[in-house]
């Protein structure tokens, strides 16, 4: 049997916290070990008698450089487990969640799969009108067809947003943040990177897809989560903007930018995110939309102008 640690960086959100830990006390097969690495100044750590009783090992850390990167890797220099998942501290996970991804490492002896992730059930968007927003993003490799796909324009089609529901458990080329696990075995050759710091979006992306040069990466349907973002956390539209755009850009320069032609399929993508963007704002105009397209606008002169830092 795999032994599981689950590790949870939190910042100033003691209740979501909670409901997450709680909603680990639910599963049907309970992790061996949860970390939880603070960034604010929680009192006392939040259901340690519950999880402790339960022979779980808790372990409640805080630490002195504040980031979501350093929180992990922090965590992962604390875990012990055979398979480590990373949540967010405001996700709470159906009762087979656990099971359902270690059942996927187990039914690979051979150890191909290096990482799982899960559905997160409350952030799907297939409704017609985002259907054909994927569709016209996809015309530009703004976005694909089949989820989890990188693009040689270094955008791709994130899950939950694609033209149709793939199939239960499929192959992808990334991994989205949040709800995810790993095999141990991959942190003596992997981290994740703090080159993303500033712009806050990003380094999930970079970290799985250099798994995904290394092994399989695989997305079940069977092991679901509900995410319960706090508003107050949330970037505002503009600052989203600049993040989204400076964050293709930067992992397009880091893993396709070697290919002359792959110059071409970056600048069509920006070149039509701009041109749908443009559009939304003439069509449906609100303030939210136009904050978004500044953004957009501020990172593409941030990288021309070459005031972005691109890791390694």
């Amino acid at each position: 049997m795999l032994k599981s640690t689950i590790i949870i960086p939190t910042y100033h959100r003691p209740k979501e916290l909670t409901d997450c830990l709680r909603s680990i006390l639910n599963q049907t097969v309970l992790p061996d070990e949860v970390i939880v690495v603070d960034d604010s100044e929680l009192p006392l750590p939040p259901l340690q008698n519950e999880l402790e009783s339960f022979h779980i090992n808790y372990i409640f850390t805080r630490k002195k450089i504040p980031g979501l990167t350093e929180s992990r890797n922090k965590g992962i220099a604390l875990s012990s487990g055979d398979i480590i998942f990373f949540l967010d501290d405001d996700v709470v996970l159906a009762p087979d969640f656990l099971k359902a991804q270690l059942a996927v490492y187990e039914a690979d002896p051979e150890k191909h799969i290096l990482g799982v992730c899960g559905l997160i059930t409350n952030e799907q968007h297939r409704g017609l009108k985002n259907r054909l927003r994927t569709l016209s993003e996809a015309l530009f490799m703004v976005s694909g067809i089949r989820e989890g796909r990188v693009l040689r324009s270094g955008f791709s089609a994130d899950f939950g947003r694609c033209w149709m529901p793939s199939e239960q458990e499929f192959e992808v080329d990334f991994l989205p943040g949040g709800a995810t696990s790993y095999r141990r075995s991959i942190f003596k050759r992997f981290m994740f990177t703090d080159q993303y710091n500033d712009i806050g979006l990003g380094e999930d992306k970079d970290f799985s897809y250099q798994v995904a040069q290394e092994g399989r990466l695989i997305f079940t349907k069977n092991s679901c989560c509900e995410h319960f973002s706090a508003p107050s956390m949330r970037a505002n539209k503009r600052r989203e903007g600049y993040m989204f755009i400076v964050g293709r850009y930067l992992f397009f320069k880091r893993f396709f930018s070697e290919k002359p032609l792959n110059w071409f399929f970056f600048w069509y993508a920006v070149s039509g995110y701009v041109l749908l963007r443009v559009f939304g704002v003439l069509t449906f105009p609100n303030q939210s939309k136009l904050a978004r397209l500044k953004g957009v606008l501020e990172g593409i002169i941030a990288f021309i102008k070459g005031d972005v830092q691109v890791p390694y």
